[in-house]
């Protein structure tokens, strides 16, 4: 039956299972042009019990184009025997011996007992970093695996949701630690260290009153969707991870002037900046020390202290985050601990229609829920971000938007007429 199953497949590859490695390329065994040369050592991945590794599972094997398992082994002999005919009858031929090797290896493949479901290689890169990690950098190891706990519960369905391999889970570890206050000298921010530009692209509200890059569920839903499309971009975690750290446009590149998609041999080559080099590398370190913790000597305590909870209450109008934590009964500094997003100590101003979501513990948020009606309200109304354009006055501005030059003055403390240099960013009240 097998045979039979593997010659259909083989007869049908020109027309309907054609491996296209451009969506399927999850591996460390891409396409190899004719200018590259294969690389001599073999190299293994392995999951942590020291077994060869699959990637991601699917429901199905055989199905070609949707099945990941097929064009990974396809691959893998395609890189350990690159096409050297020059007939089409003999490159048919080469595509039919990759086919016919990944169907004996999915044979031979258990692959439900796999407990890793991406890829990870084995490297001296990834083993300086382990080191790195279990020595000199172990206290602050511990802190990151301390404080993940108290959010991994909000992390990992986000990732599960976009089929985000769970893995990427210490990406945000070596991203920020799981700090949501982090902030690097490149004005990077939150759990995931967005830029704004691109947290607003991905749905993340960020002006004066919330940055939700700093919300580590919202801001791992954006995370996820932006790494799905980067995999659904370059065909591979490692080249996904890579333009997560130094942007898709950069990765292309490296691609060009290196003429593989390997990212190994793009790192090694030095065709990607230096950081994004040791960015894959580490993060693989970080999974496999957090990952089996206790074998490389980290221990945690059962309890998670500042567990951050799931549940929440739904707001239509801003409210005094102190007025809120009297209320339930909860320190000020533990409520906006809880939602980190909120900058001036208030929920957020609201548009018509909008609500704000803040986050507290079940029976908190049952009793707020019970007292919101009789809870005082801030006036404040919603504002918007302004660009300076060329000929831009105060007076022209606000004559524009149905505002005073007062209001302008109020949302904008000092702000100068000599100073609306364009491009600069001018608060007005919204609607």
């Amino acid at each position: 039956m097998y045979k039979f199953c593997t010659l259909i497949l083989i007869l049908c590859l020109p027309a309907a299972c054609k491996v296209n490695p451009k969506n399927h390329e999850l591996t460390e065994f891409p396409s190899i042009s004719s200018a590259a040369k294969p690389e001599s050592k073999s190299r293994n991945y392995v999951d942590l019990s020291g077994e060869e590794l699959l990637p991601e599972p699917v429901n199905q094997i055989g199905t070609c184009h949707e099945d990941v398992y097929t064009s990974w082994f396809v691959e893998q002999y395609k890189a350990s025997h690159p096409f050297k005919g020059k007939s089409k009858s003999a490159k048919q031929t080469w595509e039919k011996e990759a086919l016919t090797y990944a169907m004996s290896r999915l044979a031979d493949s258990n692959i439900e007992e796999k407990t890793s479901s991406l890829p990870v290689a084995s490297e001296p890169e990834v083993d300086r970093w382990i080191r790195f990690f279990k020595a000199s950098d172990r206290s602050t190891f511990l802190k990151w695996l301390s404080v993940g706990e108290t959010v991994e519960h909000l992390i990992l369905p986000e990732l599960a949701r976009y089929g985000v391999p769970k893995e990427f889970y210490y990406l945000a570890m070596i991203e920020s630690g799981f700090n949501s206050k982090a902030k690097s000298v490149a004005s990077a921010a939150g759990t995931w260290q967005f830029m704004s530009g691109t947290a607003k692209l991905y749905g993340l509200r960020v002006d004066r009153f919330v940055d939700e890059r700093k919300d580590p569920l919202k801001s791992s839903r954006a995370a996820a969707q932006l790494l799905k499309d980067l995999y659904s971009k370059f065909g591979d975690w490692y080249l996904a991870m890579a333009a997560y750290n130094a942007g898709p446009g950069r990765v292309e590149k490296a691609i060009k002037l290196g003429k593989t998609r390997d990212f190994w041999a793009l790192a090694r080559g030095k065709f990607l900046p230096k950081e994004t080099a040791e960015y894959v590398p580490r993060w693989i370190a970080a999974f496999k020390v957090g990952s089996e913790r206790a074998k490389h000597g980290f221990y945690l305590s059962d309890e998670t202290e500042n567990l951050v909870p799931n549940s929440s209450v739904t707001l239509s109008k801003p409210y005094s985050i102190s007025e809120l934590a009297k209320a339930i009964g909860v320190s000020e500094s533990t409520l906006s601990h809880w939602n980190p997003e909120l900058l001036k100590g208030i929920t957020p101003p609201l548009a018509k229609g909008k609500t704000y979501e803040l986050r507290l513990e079940d029976h908190m948020a049952q009793k707020l829920t019970a007292l919101l009606t009789t809870l005082p309200f801030l006036d404040i109304k919603e504002t918007m971000e302004y660009h300076v354009r060329p000929g831009d006055t105060l007076n022209a501005i606000a004559k524009r938007h149905g505002v005073t030059v007062a209001e302008i003055h109020k949302l904008n403390p000092g702000i100068k007429p000599s100073a609306l240099k364009i491009g600069r960013g001018v608060v007005l009240p919204a609607g």
